[in-house]
């Protein structure tokens, strides 16, 4: 009777054990499954976030992209948009006044390279014609379709181009160059130039030389 009690005391034990350890596992895996879901889940959100960024990374630089395009349109000095400027100007322009004012702009900047000059102003200009600079600045919008900053840089650059590929000029760098044609520094140079052209100075030597 006392064996038949005992064996029945071990067959509990051993059967609550197999239960503990059926227990045991299963809360185990259960853990390792829930844990595995979580850095599932943690991937998947990470992965999205990454992708919005992406996305939106993506959309600025097609918006920059688009902005710089528009701004790298450009179009001739004298095609601009001058009809607003012209009637800004109208009121205070006499047309036989302001074309005599042309040609003798023309004649000063121009023929007599007066561009070439970085000490050259507007204000200089105006003395010069005996006018003021209002009324230059009117006329130079008007006929010109431009400012007397980019109405000189335009025949600097013309200048520029040609100084660039010759020959003569090979071993003169972009520094003297700019000085030879008229402005005063180094940046403005770039400035203007790749305004005018949509490239840099040095990007154009190299592209015209390499030929």
């Amino acid at each position: 009777m006392a064996l038949v009690s005992f064996s029945s005391v071990i067959s509990v034990n051993l059967f609550l054990l197999t239960n503990n350890c059926l227990i045991s596992y299963i809360l185990c895996y259960l853990s390792i499954k829930i844990a595995v879901s979580f850095v599932i889940f943690i991937k998947i959100c990470t992965f999205e976030t990454n992708n919005n960024k992406d996305k939106r990374q993506m959309s600025e630089e097609q918006d920059l992209l688009k902005d710089e395009n528009k701004e790298s349109v450009r179009r001739p000095y004298n095609l601009r948009d001058t009809s607003m400027k012209t009637a800004a100007y109208r009121g205070m322009i006499r047309a036989e006044l302001a074309d005599e004012l042309y040609d003798k702009i023309m004649n000063i900047v121009v023929m007599q390279k007066k561009y070439k000059d970085p000490n050259y102003s507007a204000r200089d200009l105006a003395k010069e014609l005996q006018t003021n600079t209002r009324y230059l600045s009117a006329v130079i919008n008007s006929r010109f379709g431009m400012n007397y900053s980019c109405l000189v840089n335009e025949y600097r650059i013309k200048d520029a181009l040609h100084l660039l590929v010759d020959k003569r000029y090979v071993e003169r760098n972009i520094e003297e160059i700019s000085a030879m044609v008229g402005f005063a520094n180094r940046q403005s140079f770039y400035a203007a130039f790749y305004k005018n052209m949509g490239e840099t100075p040095n990007g154009y030597r190299k592209r015209k030389i390499g030929k």
